[in-house]
């Protein structure tokens, strides 16, 4: 019944194409553990090439090291070919060590389906997963495309079989098929936001439906299907609005961009700050940025990244801002008394 599941979803959302190298992506857990067990029995109806990756991030010690001892007797046991490495990870100025840690495994994965030369990299995040993304998000106060949770299918590369099948189901079909699977005492712990809407906010709400888990994805689909055609409705429109000042990079054209809705206006901001070189805009930069678009003809405005906006005229500029230069003159100083610099 899974397996059929497994199939519809693969072919709902174009992820394989058969004949295609998969990097499976293996924590050891029973979500990763089960899509791997599915993935080998697609291998030969649709001639998948199957490589397993598993990550020890040193933040687990014993735990993690047993993980990846686990995964690569697995890998041996089903006779696939693994990689399995530890790096230890350290925080990034700016981001969390979750994040940091998510964007080291990603990074990782994607050199070894570089260097197995695979087309695509499965994850196994599942129904819950997305339900529990959704509501992080709506208490972020995230707009459409955060609601719009986790893709099934990103940059045509990252693939996730089990978006749509629920976290009991999997706890269902590893027990009919005796999967072995090892236990992350870390995802027992309220330390996270994640965890306190897995372990306390969701069972509150599954009082008020026992179907909400099911509800909140379906809720999530329904936002990345308007997502992706508001997506390409802003790249529609930004093609009129971009200019290209004489020996000048590519800006907005305000008078333009002030005649849209103001939603698709917010939309164009954050897409063309993106396309410039920025990366993300919160809900609080883009207010700001309506106001410099309705102010004094001149005026700038700092952004993330080191990026300021700038307005002259009828024309929106984002442009990164230059380190200030290091001072290489040599001033003498007098051999008595004091000196100012």
């Amino acid at each position: 019944m899974l397996l059929k599941k497994i199939r519809q979803t693969i072919a709902r959302f174009g992820m394989l194409q058969g004949g295609e190298g998969v990097v499976v992506a293996v924590s050891g857990g029973v979500d990763s553990m089960v899509l791997l067990h599915l993935l080998v029995r697609l291998r030969e109806p649709l001639a998948l090439r199957l490589h397993v990756a598993h990550l020890d991030h040193g933040l687990r010690g014993e735990e993690g090291e047993r993980d990846a001892r686990f995964v690569r007797e697995q890998a041996a046991f089903l006779a696939l070919p693994a990689t399995v490495e530890r790096i230890e990870v350290k925080r990034e100025t700016g981001c969390s060590l979750q994040e940091t840690a998510r964007k080291v495994r990603y990074q990782f994965l994607d050199r070894v389906a570089e260097s197995v030369g695979a087309s695509k990299i499965a994850l196994g995040h599942t129904q819950d997963d997305l339900a529990e993304t959704f509501l992080i998000n709506l208490l972020r106060g995230s707009g459409v495309r955060g609601l719009a949770g986790i893709p099934p299918i990103r940059e045509g590369r990252i693939i996730r079989p089990l978006i749509g099948t629920s976290r009991q189901g999997i706890l269902a079909y590893a027990r009919a098929h005796e999967i072995f699977f090892v236990v992350d005492s870390s995802n027992v712990k309220a330390d996270y936001l994640r965890n306190r809407i897995r372990l306390q906010l969701l069972p509150v709400l599954a009082e008020y439906n026992p179907r909400i888990v099911r509800c909140l994805a379906q809720a999530a689909l329904i936002f990345r299907e308007e997502e992706a055609y508001l997506s390409l409705l802003v790249r529609e429109r930004l093609a009129s609005i971009l200019v290209k000042p004489e020996g000048g990079e590519p800006a907005l054209h305000i008078p333009t961009l002030q005649e849209l809705p103001l939603a698709l206006k917010r939309r164009i901001l954050r897409e063309a700050f993106g396309l410039l070189g920025g990366l993300s805009l919160s809900f609080e930069r883009v207010a700001a940025l309506e106001d410099l678009l309705t102010g004094p003809s001149r005026g700038q405005l700092s952004l993330s990244g080191g990026f300021v906006a700038l307005r002259d005229g009828e024309i929106l500029r984002f442009v990164r801002q230059k380190p200030p230069k290091a001072v290489d003159e040599v001033l003498p100083l007098p051999s008595e008394g004091e000196a100012k610099l």
